[in-house]
């Protein structure tokens, strides 16, 4: 059959070239080269020698003897095409053994993929040309040959992976290692794949493409899926048990330690695999213990209780010896035994028991030693159990009690008290921490208890338990602090440092204008009425008390009254401490100093108005004398140069004469420089400019006034005008006219045997001119005075009256005047003289 196709393709050939020109003309060995290529490539060797044969004669036939060359270029044309022909077959044979082999591999890689769940891929970046492998097809659950690009691939991931997949690729074109597990949506299912590609890159770094391979792992995913979900419940179990589970191997050695197992033997688990078991038993139980796990791993069980409780003991890791209840199992796996067991700590169990035997002997103990009164009576008040405190309190002479009646030994009860009795035995639960108990003796005795029934085994009423506490030395103590506080006027506080909890007595509370029940018992109360600029240092002084880091906790600072004013309080505390020094309570007292402050503010302001009028007065004085001596120092120094004048342009001797008046003239001269510096000296004056209310300034000044106690049986009233403007000035200065007309106005209406009287002054501004304000200070004085007193009253040392230096007017006038006002004074219609002072407004 190949050798008749042989054949058939060298007759085609052979035809062709004899009936078509073009190629027996020109390409007359064309076809016959194609023919025998063909041939020895597709129907192999043999076949491809035997068209070469043919071949070789239908060219002589039908092109070389027909053409009548010459005979030796006719064996050149001959063994050219032989020689030809034979490298063709021979070229082609390799080409064709290679092809196969080829095919023969592709098939091998096809099938060997289809066995392990692996294709292969191809991308070309640059085309986005996506080439996969039948595999890569049924992975992808896609038809054989179908077109793929990057983007159809992406849609085929699992919608959660395709950001993480696009994200990992484009890190490989950026040279990172693509290696990856991700998900896929085949047919509405889920499908795990492996990829794995080498990518491959031009000479500058550009990304051309990649080979990789995609693995299905979805079976595999589900399994370690499944074993991770049954590792996680055995974990969860193993770790929530409460009793302690260690699994060793044949050589007991651990392989597993959970939680509860690290909390019981005070070891963590990673210290404890790989260890002997040995290290967790009492070195006296070991061999005991080796014996007991070989002869239980002979008997084939499965498992078995070890011991009796407490039988079983265990060794901490700080080696503490505690007993413990045991179970153990074993199992076989791949020829290797292990061996697990689960413990229990039965110390608290055994410490139970224990202190079963004890607490009848504890409790008799605690009733005996009670720091309290403490007493259990039966149903008929005989007595069970008493403390000591009790005995000696209300023991009327007895060293025990038990077995005695109540009501026996206190002959003299009350019938309020067996009531109290009836109704506790009676299931109520009562107290009262301040109750008089009067013995027959007639002593009388505070009380704070509490009385209530306690129930056998069975909930049924056995008697009462009463609890009693003399606090009569307490109270005795409280009332005597009650007065004292009372007497002072203090406000105490008790501040529980650990609860936070504050109280507040009501004197605390009425010296900001509250009754008791209006303000609650809060530190926020206190702490929230503190003035502004008081808060923080008050704050940082409680925590550096509390701290131990002030001495004493002693301040001064003002709270917010009821009426929005600011009152001065001062506090002490003292820091009480639990006997572990830890600060406990901070208790302390509050004293309304507002009154102290005024006066003491006053006084200082007082002081300073009168330093501020005595350097003034002394200016005016020094400034009088000086004018005084500066006259005749200038004439002593105009004589003196006239003088040296004339005895220089005379006789006389001028050398003996001109020094001498030339020393008189210099001294002269030199008593007026010092005149002069002396007046430079006290007219200095700091003095501070401000802007001032009158109003209120007038305020401030008949508060001194009535601060100097000078106001018995006289009024000043006040007619102020609203809305004045302010000065500009020095507020101690007018402050003191102020007070120098007021303590005037008052001597005067005294001195004139006045017992009682009305000081008015008025401030408004003036009808001429707005801008100046005009204060009057009016009296009712009853002396006359005429014209020439109004006129000289203002001079310095002028005494119209018998009191007074004769100074105070010419000063306050001098004060007015410096500030560019005026003053004068006037006589009332009826009785009585007004002084006038005026002050322009600040501008």
């Amino acid at each position: 059959m190949r050798y008749a196709v042989a054949v058939l393709a060298v007759a085609i050939g052979a035809i062709a070239t004899r009936f078509i020109p073009a190629i027996g003309e020109r390409a007359a060995f064309l076809l016959f080269f194609f023919t025998i290529a063909q041939t020895a490539f597709w129907l192999g060797l043999n076949p491809g020698l035997f068209a070469m044969l043919l071949s070789w004669i239908a060219v002589n036939a039908l092109v070389l003897f027909p053409a009548h060359i010459s005979v030796h270029d006719l064996w050149i044309l001959n063994a050219g095409f032989c020689f030809a022909s034979a490298g063709m077959i021979v070229t082609t044979g390799f080409h064709r053994r290679a092809t196969a082999a080829l095919w023969e591999s592709r098939q091998d890689l096809d099938f060997a993929q289809k066995v392990g769940q692996i294709g292969s891929w191809r991308l070309n970046v640059q085309r986005n040309e996506l080439r996969w492998s039948g595999e890569n097809y049924r992975i992808f659950g896609m038809p054989n040959g179908t077109p793929q690009t990057y983007e159809t691939f992406l849609s085929i991931v699992h919608p959660d992976d395709r950001e993480y997949v696009d994200h990992m690729w484009q890190a490989g074109l950026r040279g990172a290692p693509y290696d990856i597990e991700h998900r896929l949506i085949v047919g509405g299912e889920v499908k795990w794949v492996r990829e794995k590609a080498v990518l491959e890159f031009g000479k500058k770094g550009k990304p051309l493409g990649g080979f990789g391979i995609t693995q299905d792992i979805t079976r595999y995913k589900r399994n370690e899926l499944a074993l991770q979900e049954s590792r996680q419940r055995y974990a969860g179990i193993v770790e929530s048990a409460l009793d302690a589970i260690v699994t060793i191997d044949a050589n007991q050695r651990i392989t597993l330690f959970n939680a509860a197992a690290e909390k019981m033997f005070g070891c963590k688990a990673e210290e404890a695999v790989g260890e002997s078991i040995e290290r967790f038993i009492p070195e006296r139980f070991r061999a005991a213990h080796n014996a007991h796990v070989r002869a239980f791993g002979s008997f084939g069980l499965t498992h078995r209780k070890m011991g009796e409780p407490a039988s079983v003991w265990g060794l901490r890791a700080n080696g503490e010896e505690f007993p413990v209840e045991a179970t153990i199992s074993q199992c076989e796996i791949n020829g290797g035994k292990s061996f697990t067991v689960i413990l229990r700590d039965v110390t608290e169990l055994k410490r139970f028991q224990d202190s079963l035997i004890k607490i009848q002997a504890q409790l008799r103990t605690f009733i005996e030693q009670a720091p309290l009164s403490i007493a259990m009576f039966d149903r008929e008040m005989n007595y069970l159990a008493t403390s000591r405190r009790w005995v000696e309190e209300f023991g009327r002479g007895y060293d025990d009690l038990t077995g005695h009646n109540h009501y026996a030994v206190n002959p003299d009860i009350s019938a309020e008290w067996k009531q109290v009795h009836a109704k506790a035995q009676a299931g109520e639960f009562l107290k009262n921490d301040d109750d008089l108990w009067v013995q027959a003796d007639g002593s009388r005795h505070w009380v704070r208890w509490v009385a209530y029934p306690w129930t056998n085994q069975h909930g049924e009423i056995g008697g009462i338990i009463i609890a009693c506490e003399d606090i009569t030395a307490l109270r005795t103590a409280q009332e005597r602090l009650a007065l004292v506080v009372e007497e002072v006027k203090a406000g105490y506080w008790d501040w529980d440092l650990n609860t936070d909890s504050v109280y507040l007595s009501p004197e605390w509370k009425r010296q900001i204008g509250f009754e008791e029940n209006e303000l609650l018992n809060r530190r926020e109360e206190w702490e929230c009425r503190l003035h502004p600029d008081d808060r923080a240092g008050v704050l940082e002084a409680t925590d550096n008390y509390i701290a131990g880091l002030l001495p004493v906790f002693e301040l001064e600072f003002r709270l917010r009254h009821k009426d929005g004013l600011y009152r001065w309080i001062h506090t002490r505390g003292v820091l009480l401490r639990d006997p572990n020094n830890r600060p406990l309570r901070m208790l302390g007292i509050n004293l309304d100093i507002t009154d102290y402050k005024r006066q003491k503010e006053l006084r200082e302001r007082r002081d300073k108005m009168e330093q501020s009028v005595r350097l003034y007065a002394v200016t005016q004085t020094a400034a009088a004398i000086a004018h005084e001596l500066h006259q005749p120092l200038a004439a002593i120094s105009s004589y003196s140069e006239v003088a040296l004048h004339l005895l220089r342009t005379g006789g006389w001797s001028p050398e003996k004469l001109s020094p001498m008046m030339e020393v008189c003239a210099q001294q002269a001269q030199r008593a007026g420089g010092v005149i002069r510096q002396l007046m430079t000296v006290l007219h200095e004056d700091d003095s501070l400019s401000e802007l001032i209310d009158i109003g209120f300034l007038t305020r401030e000044a008949l508060d001194l006034v009535k601060a100097n106690g000078t106001m018995d049986g006289f009024d000043v009233e006040l007619e102020l005008a609203a809305g004045l403007p302010p000065v500009r000035g020095n507020s101690l200065q007018i402050e003191k006219v102020l007070v120098n007309l007021l303590c005037n106005s008052l001597a005067s209406m005294r001195e004139n045997g006045m017992s009682a009287g009305t000081v008015t002054v008025t401030a408004r501004c003036t009808d001429e001119t707005p801008a100046m304000i005009q204060v009057t200070v009016g009296d009712q004085d009853k002396c006359e005075t005429d014209s020439a007193t109004l006129k000289n009253m203002f001079q310095p040392f002028h005494r119209g009256k018998p009191y007074g230096s004769g100074m105070d007017l010419a000063i306050s006038r001098a004060l007015i005047e410096a500030h560019g006002g005026n003053m004068w004074a006037e006589r009332n219609a009826d009785t009585g003289l007004c002084i006038h002072f005026t002050l322009p407004a600040a501008s």
